[in-house]
This record gives structure tokens, C-alpha cells and sequence, in this order.
């Protein structure tokens, strides 16, 4: 369960994936997904939203890197 941006950075180094597509897919800048791992800020409901589906897309292997 992804509750904070932690828990997504972990999951993003589990797989080995770089912050250009996730931040691509939601429509952000490399930098505020990144300062969002490292709980520097919080980001809104929306951004949190698509990294969760940007996740369950990249598992069902519906996302190419």
C-alpha cells in the first residue's frame, strides 16, 4: 500500500525505474516527483492517483520503459 512518498520511491528502486516515465505519465516535472519521495512536499490527489496507475499499468506490463 503506497501512503507516502517513501513508499513510492521504494517500489520505484525495487523496480528499477527512473523518474522521467512516472513523471512523464503524470504530467510533472522529474523534480517534484522527486522531492515528493523524499518527503520533502506533498503533492495533490490527482498526482497521486496517476503514479498509482502509472504502478498498476507498469505491473500488468501495459508500460514500456
Amino acid at each position: 500500500m503506497f501512503v507516502r512518498g517513501d513508499d513510492f520511491r521504494r517500489w520505484r528502486f525495487e523496480n528499477r525505474v527512473k523518474l522521467y516515465p512516472i513523471a512523464k505519465h503524470c504530467g510533472c516535472s522529474l523534480a517534484y516527483i522527486s522531492r515528493f519521495e523524499n518527503e520533502q512536499i506533498t503533492i495533490n490527489d490527482y498526482t497521486i492517483e496517476k503514479y498509482k496507475e502509472f504502478i498498476n499499468k507498469y505491473e500488468k506490463g501495459e508500460v514500456k520503459i
